[in-house]
């Protein structure tokens, strides 16, 4: 049972709660292996957090297939955590396009598997560049693994970067006007 907060989170517990509920009624099956993908994503996470900067500008999440609706979650777990420009794309997609708006300031992650070419060329252009091989032959320890790494690694930049507070709850006129948009009546 998921038990309320009296103070504003980021929804990782219920995040991962969907993401079961939504599997188990596509009929796919969970094994009881949680230990072991929270265990994988924690020791991912605290090995590259050293490599992770926190964006000054703007935040560039990029994967493909599964790993699109993981930098969207990434990106959003940035914005509301640390109130910086947050933005997911596909990583093929990117690169016909929104490639050419990116600034030498931007920070761009890559969520994959086997990318390391794509990541080589664009570090060669010099951007802020970080690089996640998440890949597992798993699919299930692949998911989990890589949502508990994202979200492990979201609290390690907050600590190391001494965020006490989730921003977006600081942003009163935005959050009421974030509410209003999603919970008024149409």
């Amino acid at each position: 049972m998921i038990t309320k907060a009296h103070t504003p989170t980021a929804g990782f517990s219920t995040f991962v709660a969907n993401v079961v509920t939504w599997l188990q009624l596509a009929g796919i099956i969970l094994p009881k292996k949680f230990d072991t993908w929270y265990k994988k994503g924690l020791e991912l996470s605290s090995s590259t957090l050293e490599s992770v900067k926190l964006p000054d500008d703007t935040y560039y999440a990029f994967g493909n297939n599964l790993f699109y609706a993981l930098a969207l979650y990434n990106s959003f777990q940035m914005a509301e955590f640390f109130g910086c420009t947050a933005i997911a794309h596909k990583l093929e997609e990117f690169c016909h396009s929104p490639i050419f708006g990116v600034k030498k300031s931007h920070y761009l992650w890559i969520l994959r598997q086997n990318e390391e070419q794509t990541s080589r060329r664009l570090q060669k252009l010099g951007f802020h560049l970080s690089y996640f091989e998440l890949y597992d032959s798993d699919i299930l320890a692949q998911l989990f693994g890589s949502i508990f790494f994202i979200q492990n690694l979201i609290l390690l930049m907050a600590k190391k970067y001494e965020y006490a507070e989730l921003q977006y709850v600081k942003m009163n006129d935005v959050l009421k006007a974030s509410s209003d948009l999603i919970y008024a009546p149409q």
